[in-house]
């Protein structure tokens, strides 16, 4: 992943939690790469990707609407699955708002709504930050992908 300075991965198998901290610019490819990633190893039912660090201008609408259709063609794309966009920005947001509609058009097995906030974020998810208590849990798993 050429442009992703960093994503921090944690994953709590007993609450069934993926995380994704962003940071730096990442392209359609980067994100195609981590969504395949993901999937491929962690059972989920709950999905956060925070860009509270990232800087999305680079994406474009066409790039939205092919990360989506990867997401939702993944061979092991979970279903039912919760996902909260983290997007504190006005940019970000209203990128996270059109993805959700191409989401909606392709049929996602998933509901995905972006947030302003973390503590909004999950609030909706209905389950705590668990970043905030990775360090002392015995099932919190935190994964570091460098370019």
């Amino acid at each position: 992943m050429k442009n992703i300075e960093q994503i921090k991965i944690i994953f709590d198998s007993e609450k069934q939690i993926l995380i994704n901290t962003v940071e730096g610019s990442p392209t359609a490819d980067d994100y195609m790469l981590s969504i395949k990633s993901s999937l491929d190893k962690h059972p989920m039912k709950y999905l956060v990707w925070d860009y509270t660090k990232a800087v999305l201008s680079g994406l474009t609408n066409q790039d939205l609407k092919n990360i989506m259709h990867f997401a939702v063609s993944h061979p092991n794309t979970h279903i039912h699955v919760k996902v909260a966009l983290i997007l504190p920005t006005d940019l970000a947001y209203g990128l996270g708002r059109m993805f959700a509609v191409y989401g909606e058009i392709d049929n996602a097995p998933w509901k995905i709504l972006p947030f302003r906030s973390a503590e909004e974020a999950f609030d909706w998810l209905g389950v705590p930050d668990i970043r905030k208590k990775n360090a002392e849990s015995p099932h919190g798993r935190q994964e570091n992908q460098e370019p």
